[in-house]
């Protein structure tokens, strides 16, 4: 198995959509559904932190400018705040919209 970043372009083979199952969960479940979202984000910067750092030095500008800009959107407060919210006030599961 070869390690790296491959660059290229994507080819869709074949329509797929991805299927998220909506779970209503209880009000006092709220606080740990926030927490479960939290560690995902955590668990999802952790990633792009360490696929950074693995970045070869000859690499491509380009691929370190790809992850930071991943980063940035992960940091985005439409991103990260509107689950909150969409949690609290609509008792839905983290994974659901």
């Amino acid at each position: 198995m070869a390690r790296g970043i491959a660059i290229g372009r994507a080819h869709l083979l074949a329509p797929s959509e991805l299927e998220v199952r909506q779970v209503a969960i209880e009000r006092r479940d709220v606080v740990h559904e926030i927490a479960r979202l939290t560690r995902a984000f955590a668990a999802v910067r952790d990633e792009l932190d360490e696929l950074r750092s693995g970045i070869a030095p000859d690499a491509p500008n380009e691929v370190r400018a790809f992850l930071d800009l991943h980063r940035l959107i992960l940091e985005d407060s439409l991103l990260s705040d509107a689950p909150r919210d969409l949690i609290r006030t609509r008792l839905m599961n983290a994974e659901w919209r």
